[in-house]
């Protein structure tokens, strides 16, 4: 499904994967730091939703990269922000 990069209700219900690691991943990021995005980034981050879950959290845990190298810029980006998190309960 192509989610629109400025419709934030939408983004903020795409980001609810129904796979509790990457809730983890995904949500706390979007709640701290999407208003901060710049456009582009928006863009991205959106798009990088389109994907499936296991791709996702391959490429957000650095098991994979994605084939799609404009990923991997939103990729580090949440990486960067949940570093300062504790995923330990993942």
């Amino acid at each position: 499904m192509k989610i629109n990069s400025t419709n934030k209700s939408r983004i903020h219900l795409a980001c609810y994967r129904g796979m509790r690691e990457l809730d983890l991943l995904i949500m706390p990021f979007f709640n701290d730091n999407f208003d901060s995005l710049k456009k582009r980034d928006k863009k991205l981050f959106s798009e990088l939703l389109e994907n499936n879950d296991p791709d996702l959290f391959s490429w957000l845990m650095n098991y994979k990269q994605p084939d799609d190298a404009r990923f991997k810029r939103i990729i580090r980006i949440i990486q960067k922000s949940n570093k300062k998190r504790d995923f330990s309960r993942l």
